[in-house]
């Protein structure tokens, strides 16, 4: 059986979660998951991913170019957003308005966490869900080591 945004809420691992938009795709299947790291993430992506960003890799757009990054994300067969909200990063909010603008636009979920809510135990916990433990243990390792050389270039 597959594993969806709607398995994530109601599996009570995380929560402080909360659907703010796109109930009518929350049984869209969770396929892997991804940190939002560079404007142009949707080159990266394969379908199927739950995105999870602070909304920071947007800071020096424009509404504009905001807007078409988030309409490509959207195009691309995601299953859904994960954005944690920090003022630092989304001072005005706006950001924020134009993720959900077109999740509600697309009917994708898009669900909010706290700031104090770490990315790493629930990209641990999705993968468990949708990659053998295997798997999932060498696709985590993987991704955590990618994120740290990146942060440290």
């Amino acid at each position: 059986m597959a594993y969806t945004v709607r398995k994530l809420l109601e599996s009570e691992q995380f929560p402080k979660m909360k659907l703010l938009c796109g109930e009518k795709g929350l049984d869209l299947e969770v396929k892997g998951i991804r940190i939002i790291e560079i404007e142009d993430m949707e080159r990266y992506l394969t379908g199927g991913e739950i995105l999870i960003t602070s909304l920071q890799v947007y800071l020096s757009c424009s509404d504009r170019e905001v807007e078409q990054h988030f309409e490509d994300l959207v195009k691309s067969d995601i299953s859904g957003f994960i954005v944690k909200k920090r003022k630092e990063y989304d001072p005005t909010g706006r950001r924020l308005s134009l993720l959900e603008k077109h999740c509600k636009k697309y009917e994708i979920p898009l669900v909010e966490i706290p700031g104090d809510l770490y990315y790493w135990g629930i990209i641990r916990h999705v993968m468990m869900q949708v990659f053998d433990k295997d798997t999932a243990r060498s696709v985590s390792y993987t991704h955590l080591r990618a994120h740290e050389t990146r942060r440290h270039l």
